[in-house]
């Protein structure tokens, strides 16, 4: 169980680096768009956009954290996680040529009937 819950916190700590950026992101293109003068630096050179964002995120994931049941189904998840059967190289790659080649046969038709498509609409409108 203690292996569980480190990839929980771990799990935890790495979104919540992802979604600080995110947020913080977001939070500079708003007072951007605010005007010029909308994101000041507060002290020691962080920026609005950088404490809103990141004391957003540290309150959400706190919350989280601290949530009983979303914090039970993190360790739910891991632990279903750990149940699974991961394919090894061979299928992995065999699958992958499989992709691609759909993804080429796909392209090609839709191709097809783009060409069609076109020289029906030319067609008519050179009418």
């Amino acid at each position: 169980m203690k292996q569980i819950t480190r990839y929980v916190t771990v799990s935890y700590l790495v979104l919540a680096l992802v979604v600080a950026w995110v947020m913080v992101r977001i939070f500079a293109g708003v007072l951007d768009a605010m005007g010029p003068g909308s994101d000041p630096i507060l002290f020691a050179g962080i920026r609005l956009s950088v404490f809103l964002g990141s004391a957003l995120t540290a309150g959400v994931t706190v919350y989280c954290w601290k949530s009983e049941k979303i914090f039970r189904g993190a360790n739910e998840v891991v632990i279903e996680l750990s149940k699974t059967t991961w394919p090894d190289w061979p299928d992995t790659r065999k699958s992958t040529w499989v992709v691609i080649v759909f993804s080429v046969i796909v392209a090609l038709f839709l191709a097809f009937f783009d060409f069609i498509w076109k020289m029906m609409t030319d067609t008519i409108l050179s009418a």
